[in-house]
């Protein structure tokens, strides 16, 4: 994890993952494991703080996460969804958003 601020990386051990995302300033590294399981980890200790099967496994297409301080999201082409995530909840799922085609990437925009 690079902090920009203090100009130091810092390795988070998170094991062989899918997709790894983190909005820093408090907010967890969140990764996602082959298995559909998204892992929380505290950014200062890498520890894992919490986790939750969000993805059918096996996985297909590319599953990716973008988050930010509030909300993280999980594009999900196998359901053709997206998951929002309340990472400051213990990964609680908050809604899962259909968009009527099949999600195989996202970024996030706007505030």
């Amino acid at each position: 994890m690079l902090d920009v601020a203090a100009r130091t990386w810092r390795l988070v051990r998170t094991g062989p993952v899918v997709a790894v995302n983190a909005a820093g300033e408090d907010a967890p590294v969140l990764s996602l494991t082959g298995d559909g399981v998204l892992h929380a980890h505290d950014p200062a200790s890498g520890e894992e703080t919490s986790s939750a099967r969000l993805l059918a496994a096996p996985l297909t297409g590319a599953p990716g996460i973008e988050i930010d301080a509030g909300r993280a999201y999980v594009n999900d082409p196998a359901r053709r969804a997206v998951h929002e995530i309340d990472h400051r909840d213990a990964l609680r799922r908050a809604r899962t958003l259909r968009p009527g085609f099949t999600p195989t990437s996202l970024t996030e925009t706007g505030r």
